[in-house]
């Protein structure tokens, strides 16, 4: 007979897997991690996984949601922290907290690589045909919270889906931080109206 779990313990549960998925998508990615490392992490069997999500895929998918939320409340709480500042700075502090924030996850890896590989597991009336990339997320915050720009939204959101996948490259090169500092500043100086 099939263990019965209480509310409570549901929940625990549903917070392991989350905690391992969360650690496995920064650390090896999707297609490295295994069902079996989950559910050990967990303490549950492979069947009983089933009860929390259809397939790991799943799992990731709110792994990512979460991540984006994380950016999302830094690029907010930035240009909220900066009210009274020129647009050009709120908007430069707005862009360089979200970088910062994704840099402190570690996670821009598992958002390049395979957050995009988790298309092919869902259809496209799925929550995940709303997530388009982390750049994007930046550059609708910043037009929902009222940063005019003065070039067409397409090269604005070009520019700043640029500079996020320069955060890739962090380890690459010296001076890396204040470097993308200067570079989101001078596009802000630029770009914003």
């Amino acid at each position: 007979m099939p263990q019965a779990f209480t509310p409570q313990q549901m929940a625990i549960i549903k917070q392991q897997l989350f905690n391992s998925a969360c650690r496995y998508a920064i650390t090896q990615g999707i297609k490295k991690t295994s069902l079996e490392q989950l559910t050990a992490d967990a303490g549950i069997s492979k069947s009983t996984f089933y009860k929390f999500y259809d397939c790991k895929e799943q799992l990731f998918l709110e792994v990512g949601m979460h991540f984006e939320r994380q950016v999302i409340d830094e690029t907010q709480r930035a240009l909220h922290e900066s009210a009274g500042q020129s647009s050009k700075c709120r908007t430069a502090l707005a862009v360089n907290a979200a970088f910062d924030c994704l840099a402190s996850l570690g996670a821009m890896r598992f958002l390049k690589e395979d957050i995009s590989s988790l298309r092919d597991h869902f259809s496209p009336s799925d929550a995940l045909e709303h997530y388009k990339s982390m750049s994007d997320s930046i550059f609708h915050v910043l037009k929902e919270e009222g940063v005019q720009f003065a070039f067409p939204d397409q090269i604005v959101s070009s520019v700043i889906h640029i500079l996020y996948l320069s955060i890739q490259h962090a380890g690459e090169f010296d001076n890396f931080a204040a470097a993308l500092r200067e570079l989101v500043l001078s596009a802000c100086d630029r770009l914003v109206a």
